[in-house]
């Protein structure tokens, strides 16, 4: 029995360093959440009546708050603040993201490092073309150049950002319903560095 036990608190540290070695190998990926696990003792009655403490991990615990600004000077780099998520299109629909490292793919639409093109407020994709020149980006995440405005970051966030699950490239998928980030503010040509526990 006591084999047992040890044996669940190995498995359950084995987890933890695992989680802990994926946040400290992406400190330095824009938009990264910190995660952390939660424990619990869970209780176990033997034959002979004894009871017995196991080590269990129940759930995987994300941290939302913000990271620092990092000054970029990226046109095409862009941090939130406050509560919101830049839509993303990919081939099973809209995820979100807050890794705002964007820039231009081959048909000059505005795309994520994984190739997902960046949608605006209208759910299409934010296309720039040379005509357009020098581009501003407004903290309302209004995109405008020398043709006019170009459309604006589609920003939202959830009633419970906990049903956001994590997927691949920075980018998390729910089946919530969104609705408009109105109190974020986008701030373009910053990024943000990792927010993550203490342990990091």
């Amino acid at each position: 029995m006591a084999l047992l036990v040890a044996l669940s608190r190995q498995t359950v540290m084995e987890r933890q360093m695992e989680t802990i070695a994926n946040n400290i190998a992406n400190s330095s990926t824009p938009g990264y959440k910190g995660e952390q696990m939660l424990f619990v003792e869970y209780l176990s009655q033997t034959e002979s009546g004894d009871t017995v403490s196991y080590v269990q991990d129940i759930a995987v615990v994300r941290d939302y708050s913000e990271g620092d600004f990092v000054k970029t000077g990226n046109t095409f780099d862009m941090a939130i603040h406050g509560e919101g998520w830049f839509v993303v299109d990919t081939p099973d629909g809209n995820a979100y993201t807050r890794n705002g490292h964007f820039m231009l793919n081959e048909k000059g639409q505005l795309a994520t490092t994984g190739g997902h093109t960046v949608l605006n407020d209208k759910g299409t994709p934010i296309t720039i073309t040379a005509g357009d020149g020098a581009i501003e980006v407004s903290t309302d995440g209004t995109i405008s150049g020398k043709t006019g405005d170009k459309g604006r970051f589609n920003i939202v966030t959830f009633e419970n950002q906990k049903s956001l699950q994590k997927a691949a490239d920075s980018l998390f998928k729910t089946d919530e319903p969104s609705k408009p980030a109105l109190k974020a503010k986008n701030h373009p040509g910053h990024g943000r560095k990792l927010q993550c526990p203490a342990y990091c």
